[in-house]
């Protein structure tokens, strides 16, 4: 994230906060992301973090923002006395190669679009979830009204290169793939809790965007 995107995350995190206050719910859902978590090398087995307790490690900024986030939501939810349910997505799929949007697949297909080269890490691997079952997995939660935290994740895995392969033949992009074997990055969360308590499936592959 760029420091526009990270203003304008908390920005609305603060609206909605006040907003919520303003019309007296009892419940408020924070969103945020799998990389409160610290990246593992791609072996890795997924962090359980469904505890207030688990210990938080963030090394992107997009995971340092999303974690004075939560601790902003659970800070003013005690303070109002709201129910607080955070929900912690990893990699969404994408909204389509075409869509002018901060997601994954749309990031990788601007660069490719416009460069004549781009770095991939060898080391990091996506955890693509379809925005319909990223959908739901809101609307659950939401309807529920529980508090707690829960990871949102896809149990499939996608190593960059092969994603960055990919999106560059359906573009035929000339843009050059160099490989660079850099820090391990994968965020995969264990997603049981969700499951568990709201049944949530995931249905949809990211490919179906």
């Amino acid at each position: 994230w760029d420091m526009e995107q990270a203003n304008t995350y908390l920005g609305e995190l603060i609206n909605c906060l006040h907003l919520a206050e303003k019309h007296k719910a009892g419940f408020f859902v924070c969103l945020s992301s799998t990389e409160v978590y610290p990246p593992q090398n791609p072996e890795a087995l997924p962090l359980a973090g469904c505890k207030v307790s688990d210990v938080l490690q963030p090394e992107s900024v997009k995971g340092l923002l999303c974690m004075q986030g939560e601790n902003l939501a659970r800070e003013f939810c005690r303070i109002r006395k709201l129910e607080l349910s955070i929900v912690r997505y990893a990699d969404l799929g994408g909204y389509g190669l075409a869509a002018q949007k901060n997601d994954v697949i749309s990031s990788i297909a601007h660069q490719l679009n416009l460069l004549p080269e781009v770095t991939v890490n060898t080391r990091q691997t996506y955890h693509l979830l379809s925005l319909g079952d990223a959908v739901d997995a809101l609307v659950r939660v939401l309807n529920s009204g529980r508090p707690g935290i829960y990871n949102v994740s896809s149990q499939r895995t996608t190593p960059a290169i092969e994603l960055c392969a990919t999106i560059k033949a359906i573009l035929g992009s000339s843009t050059v793939l160099v490989r660079e074997s850099g820090s391990p990055s994968n965020y995969a969360a264990d997603s049981t809790a969700i499951k568990r308590e709201l049944e949530w499936v995931e249905l949809r592959p990211f490919e179906e965007q």
